[in-house]
């Protein structure tokens, strides 16, 4: 491995990919924020939102390497 490619590694590893786990921890959080607002309103045009915050949720999970909660 070239000195290049051990520096691009290793940026990857230390800067990029904790980056984008916090990324996904805040949409997540936010996605499960919305999930118990959305579960407190009784109206049926909410309910319509269920599908997607519930796959947007797991899609993160998927990307934090969750596949249990995924």
């Amino acid at each position: 491995m070239t000195k290049h490619q051990m520096i691009l590694k290793n940026f990857l590893q230390h800067i990029v990919l904790p980056e984008t786990k916090k990324l996904f921890l805040k949409k997540l959080e936010w996605f499960e924020t919305t999930l118990q607002f959305a579960l407190n309103v009784n109206d049926e045009t909410v309910k319509s939102a269920f599908p997607s915050l519930y796959l947007k949720i797991a899609n993160c999970y998927e990307e934090l390497k969750d596949p249990i909660k995924a």
